[in-house]
């Protein structure tokens, strides 16, 4: 085949698919693009449930997350240490008092530390969801199956606090003589939130 024969198919080829060539190319560097600006998801190590009697705000929920992680133990070996807070509302718009969002987070969910309101507490605290925490040692804030995590003050670090009127509490999701005994993700992950819970409270006792 001589030059003038390549250059006419050459020609012909771009004269009825330039446009699909075109479209390729853009495909491609909109594929390039994402990827290169796409943010890595992380692997989540820890989960925390944050119940209040209103609408959790989104702002106060990813400061927690940030503060909350440097505490929690690098799980799944990655170099990172993540936490993640499924706040969830008491209440709905509709219904006012409604438990059910709480309900699927006990019996399914993948927290095992839970920081809650003193109404979501006394609701849980009745139904024997949660574990006692005598455990962890001598605290002025520390009652049974809770910890006053608001009383205690440790939340004041954290400006979304600062205002914040809602008292909470920090407990421990009971495993044993549950369906959860014996699965290794919910043990990890009370493991975990005893660790968790004794470094706050360290820092509670630093902080005097």
């Amino acid at each position: 085949m001589d030059w003038l024969e390549l250059r006419k198919k050459a020609e012909n080829f771009w004269y009825y698919y330039k446009w699909y060539v075109v479209g390729g190319i853009f495909l491609l560097f909109t594929i390039l693009a994402g990827i290169t600006t796409c943010k890595p998801v992380k692997n989540m190590d820890f989960y925390m449930l944050y119940l209040r009697d209103d609408t959790p705000n989104a702002a106060q929920v990813a400061q927690m997350e940030e503060w909350l992680s440097p505490m929690v133990p690098d799980l799944n070996n990655d170099g990172v240490k993540a936490a993640k807070i499924m706040g969830i509302s008491r209440s709905n718009m509709w219904n006012g008092d409604d438990s059910a969002a709480m309900v699927v987070q006990v019996n399914s969910g993948e927290a095992v530390l839970y920081m809650v309101s003193d109404i979501a507490y006394e609701t849980l605290h009745t139904n024997g969801v949660l574990q006692d925490l005598s455990s962890l040692g001598e605290s002025a804030f520390l009652e049974g199956d809770r910890y006053r995590i608001s009383a205690s003050g440790i939340l004041g670090e954290m400006e979304g606090f600062n205002q914040e009127e809602t008292s909470f509490n920090l407990c421990i999701r009971r495993i044993k003589g549950t369906a959860f005994e014996g699965n290794p993700k919910y043990e990890e992950q009370e493991k975990a939130a005893f660790e968790v819970l004794k470094k706050i409270m360290e820092k509670e006792k630093s902080e005097k």
